[in-house]
């Protein structure tokens, strides 16, 4: 929807500083090239940049000074649901404007009264303090800073890393450093890779008040507070009749509201429910380095209402785009996949004049969709029916999994085994170019511990929000807000709606991989979807070629990267075992070196700046 830059100090704040946080704003004009405002005063400066999608006319304006004149707003976002009788009324007017009304009448506690996507800057005028929230799953960014800045306090607050780092340079932080080296993690912690620089966590707020202190709390619609006790029953029509209802609030915008599609039940379940409500438009990917995903629509390309466009991806400067995505997101980035993605949008802001895409991201992590979910699942029905009865189901699962009967149960053996370890983390090529031999940071878990059997329904659902809140989303939510937002296009991911995931996760887990198919209850809610789409049990995976980008695009590249020293590995190691495992189609690790990759791109970029 947009992205603010705001500035708070307790003192008067100078007016170089206020310039020099005018101009770093202007980095982040794509997010909202429909309109820029600013808010000034002697203690608070607030610079705003939208993208017009509810109420189109300048009432909407931001930063929005609230009727009573009290509260100065900046709010980056969509909201679905106000918990007011009064706002209920007028879901499809403006929801700024909404928000204000709510925040005269309740204060701070409004934001316990919200749901949707938002980053929200408050400005309390009289009371001369700052109160930022984060909607529960972190779906749109916010990033602040506690600074020194000739002798007073100065506070960012910012919808980007970019901006903030164009106002002030940050140190490195190692330990983020390592922690993303050895596994790919990033964007699920406090810390950024900036030392000093910080993403607020979702569904909490953090008040500074008139003295400069800094007060963090969670809201109560904070990710950690969904009951994971209840087992309750699934009937079909139930789920059916909140997904829709979620789905239909994820379509209000007073312009077209496009889709992303691919051949997978997630993304074309969303795609034909928006074709039954009005004419859409869909985009799909095409690729050299990969199959078309238009391979996979044969069955809904005459559905009524959806127009389907194939986006064909350019490979000839894949080493450019990925310096473009790393100075956007001032992060390294694990997955190959997001190169396909940018461009995706890249090319749809060009051909279409698209500014809101829905999208299926959080389906996986919500529904169960990924293959490695199928063991933490079994766990779960061992724990009510025993091994024996795991053993007869172990077949039902063989196509989705792609591999016999024998592996699959040795590979569950294999899980339970290491329920226990100190890390589960079975790719730890980090090691083979370590300088030091334990560095700053340990192999952390990927799956929840667990060494109580009887509490395996509570086990699978602890593991499905590692899936929300720990690396997996965060850094998926935030590379694509980045990666759209600078096409200046609004992603909606209807699948994270917080009323949805509490509905999903008050049902027996035991639903989840039903009658062998992943996704079932997903599934079973997709009616108007054809049988081959529905049913279909091999899982389509996001379009990604890291194998090819890394051997045939990136490789001089990387080779000249890795001449260069560094502190956190041995540059000499990691470029001869890079040649060796490009030598191979498989076993490659190639993950592991689009990973490295990245990184050294970061390293090049913030070293040079």
């Amino acid at each position: 929807m947009c992205g603010f830059f705001s500035i708070y100090s307790p003192n008067k704040i100078d007016s170089i500083i206020i310039n020099k946080a005018r101009e770093s704003s202007k980095s982040m004009f794509a997010r909202g090239p429909d309109d820029d405002f600013e808010y000034i005063d002697d203690n608070y400066a607030s610079f705003f940049y939208r993208l017009a999608i509810r109420d189109l006319t300048n009432k909407s304006r931001q930063p929005f000074v609230s009727k009573s004149k009290n509260y100065i707003i900046s709010f980056n976002g969509e909201i679905y649901s106000f918990n007011d009788n009064k706002s209920k009324q007028n879901l499809y007017s403006s929801d700024t404007i909404q928000l204000a009304n709510l925040i005269d009448k309740y204060g701070e506690d409004s934001f316990e009264k919200i749901r949707g996507m938002f980053a929200i800057c408050l400005y309390d005028i009289k009371n001369k303090k700052v109160t930022i929230t984060r909607d529960s799953l972190g779906i749109k960014p916010l990033f602040y800073a506690d600074l020194i800045v000739n002798g007073s306090k100065l506070f960012i607050f910012s919808s980007t890393q970019r901006a903030i780092t164009d106002f002030m340079k940050f140190q490195l932080d190692d330990k983020q450093i390592f922690r993303y080296l050895k596994m790919g993690i990033s964007c699920d912690k406090q810390n950024t890779f900036f030392k000093g620089m910080h993403r607020l966590e979702p569904g909490t707020k953090l008040v500074v008040n008139y003295k400069g202190e800094l007060v963090n709390k969670n809201l109560k619609t904070n990710l950690s507070k969904i009951n994971k006790n209840l087992n309750n029953k699934y009937y079909e029509e139930e789920h059916r009749e909140k997904i829709y209802k979620i789905f239909k609030e994820h379509l209000i915008a007073d312009i077209p509201v496009s889709t992303t599609i691919s051949g997978g039940i997630d993304s074309s379940f969303l795609s034909c429910f928006a074709a039954n409500e009005s004419d859409t438009k869909s985009f799909t990917l095409d690729s050299d380095l990969f199959k078309s995903e238009s391979d996979e629509l044969s069955s809904i390309k005459n559905f009524k209402n959806l127009t389907i466009s194939k986006i064909k991806t350019n490979n000839e400067n894949i080493p450019l785009i990925i310096r473009k995505i790393v100075n956007l997101i001032k992060s390294p980035f694990a997955n190959s996949s997001w190169i396909f993605q940018f461009q995706l949008f890249e090319k749809i802001k060009s051909i279409n004049d698209c500014k809101v895409l829905l999208v299926g991201e959080g389906a996986d992590e919500i529904y169960s969709g990924y293959r490695r979910m199928l063991y933490p699942y079994l766990l779960r029905i061992e724990s009510e029916f025993g091994l024996e009865h795991v053993k007869k189901l172990s077949a039902n699962y063989i196509s989705f999994m792609g591999i016999n009967e024998n592996k699959i149960l040795e590979n569950y053996s294999k899980f339970r085994f290491n329920l226990n370890k100190e890390t589960d983390y079975e790719c730890q090529n980090f090691d083979r170019i370590s300088i030091e031999k334990n560095p700053m940071t340990s192999y952390e878990r990927y799956m929840p511990k667990s060494s109580y059997l009887g509490e395996q329904n509570i086990y699978y659902k602890n593991m499905l929000l590692r899936y929300l809140s720990r690396s997996d989303i965060p850094s998926t939510l935030e590379i694509l807000d980045s990666i759209s937002m600078d096409n200046s296009i609004e992603l909606r991911v209807p699948y994270l709606d917080l009323d949805l995931i509490s509905y999903v996760f008050s049902l027996d887990s035991k639903y989840h991989f039903k009658n062998g198919f992943n996704k079932f209850i997903l599934r079973d809610a997709a009616k108007i979807l054809p049988e081959d789409i529905r049913w279909r049990k091999n899982k389509k995976q996001r379009p990604s070629a890291t194998y090819e980008v890394m051997k045939n695009f990136c490789f001089k590249d990387m080779i000249g990267l890795l001449k260069r020293d560094n502190k956190y590995f041995d540059s000499d190691k990691a470029r001869n075992y890079f040649c060796h495992d490009m030598q191979s189609s498989e076993n490659n690790n190639a993950s592991f070196w689009f990973r490295i990759y990245t990184f050294m791109i970061f390293l090049d970029l913030n070293q040079s700046k």
